[in-house]
């Protein structure tokens, strides 16, 4: 019988205080955290303050043992092999009684979440060697409550998902759309307070270029481009002295299984092609819908109830997303990518930035063309008969974000949300 890893026997999990009250995170989340490499890696230092270059995070381990198996790092200069352990605090070592354990002696990286306390004890393997170790807190590139929630919608699509549209199908149809549409501000609150802490941490230009980048890499080489956009701020990327390889050689990539219009060659490519275009498209996006909220007046409508059709040609949105296309990208970026830009990146930015503008934004966040997501969300709105063939309504982003959020409302797991 295959011995369970240890992360499989025991459900290790910390509390944390959210905006809508306490969420929980278990270390599997720590685990893929590491593994993608979502975190600024090149400021890696051991608590010690020696510089941790990290060549390969290791093979993920499902049995017993360590985390990762056989990783590659060089620890002050100094190239090293061996395994890696993850947790949230540096007494579970002991707590979990690794120190006993010969399967952890090859343990060369302990990575925590949290920072030790002053006082705590060294760790120490079962031989006596002491694992160099570092600290994640701080090198995230987001809250802890943005990376839950999103693993959360992942682990929700793939095992709850039908437990929402069985509740919008039983609804009468006034119903329905309510529903979505609150759970869709829920949304729509959601990205715009993440990205008001991106901003506040990081200026208005670098939050929109880490953002952007971020959105161009999926969720696969996600953590790669914001590595790329953290090495390589905008303006390194003016003038276009950045090659491709040079870009490429600064992160680590997930290629197996891409669909070449996903490559992150072709991604960079784009990037690259947007800044060439609009090297101020930070500052031109918020120009430009700072002059489109003076032009309008929607802090009342609804979009939803309005009809989507309707308010769509109202606010003449689809020469609103030409115009973004032509003057924020230079129509380096189009389809459903664009939409997604616009939608995850955008809009909540700029209402981020400027609280004015939030009103005017949602309508236009929720009448917006859908972005890229599964099937499966869309399917749910038609099954639900929210959109459909002669329906007044039709397949937005609003409804979409709403379905997402009411799913996540029905998982079975109310509490320990993030264990696949």
């Amino acid at each position: 019988m295959k011995a369970l890893h240890e992360s499989e026997k025991r459900a290790e999990i910390a509390e944390f205080q959210g905006f809508y009250g306490p969420f929980t995170v278990t270390e599997k989340l720590l685990q893929k955290i590491w593994l993608r490499g979502d975190f600024n890696g090149a400021a890696a230092r051991t608590l010690d303050g020696v510089p941790v270059k990290i060549h390969f995070p290791g093979r993920w381990n499902r049995m017993e043992g360590p985390d990762f198996k056989g990783g590659r790092f060089a620890i002050d200069g100094r190239e090293i092999t061996g395994d890696v352990e993850l947790h949230f605090h540096s007494a579970d070592w002991e707590k979990h009684g690794h120190h006993r354990d010969p399967n952890y002696d090859h343990v060369v990286l302990h990575v925590l979440l949290f920072y030790p306390a002053a006082n705590a004890p060294r760790v120490r393997t079962l031989s006596g060697r002491e694992p160099a170790a570092i600290v994640l807190l701080d090198l995230l590139y987001h809250d802890v409550e943005e990376y839950a929630a999103e693993e959360a919608i992942e682990a929700t699509l793939d095992r709850d998902h039908w437990q929402a549209t069985e509740e919008l199908a039983s609804l009468p149809e006034d119903d329905r759309v309510r529903l979505l549409e609150k759970h869709a501000r829920r949304r729509w609150e959601d990205k715009v307070r993440f990205a008001r802490l991106r901003v506040e941490k990081l200026g208005w230009t670098a939050a929109c270029h880490q953002t952007a980048l971020e959105i161009l890499g999926y969720r696969r080489n996600r953590g790669a481009m914001l590595t790329v956009a953290t090495r390589y701020p905008l303006a390194a990327w003016i003038g276009g002295a950045l090659s491709e390889e040079t870009l490429l050689a600064a992160a680590r990539w997930i290629v197996r299984g891409a669909r070449p219009a996903n490559h992150p060659r072709r991604r960079l490519r784009q990037y690259a092609a947007m800044v060439a275009a609009c090297p101020d498209w930070p500052g031109r996006g918020a120009e430009f819908l700072k002059e489109f909220a003076d032009s309008v007046n929607l802090a009342d409508e609804n979009a939803s109830g309005w009809g989507t059709r309707r308010f769509r040609s109202a606010l003449r949105i689809r020469h609103l997303r030409e115009t973004f296309g032509a003057t924020i990208t230079g129509d380096a970026i189009g389809g459903s990518r664009l939409d997604t830009l616009i939608c995850d990146g955008l809009l909540p930015l700029n209402a981020a930035r400027n609280a004015d503008l939030a009103a005017v934004l949602f309508p236009v966040w929720f009448a917006w063309y859908a972005g890229d997501l599964p099937e499966r969300v869309t399917g749910s709105l038609r099954t639900a008969g929210i959109t459909g063939p002669g329906a007044a309504r039709v397949i937005c982003n609003g409804f979409c974000q709403g379905v997402l959020s009411l799913s996540l409302e029905k998982r079975s797991d109310p509490l320990v949300c993030f264990e696949e």
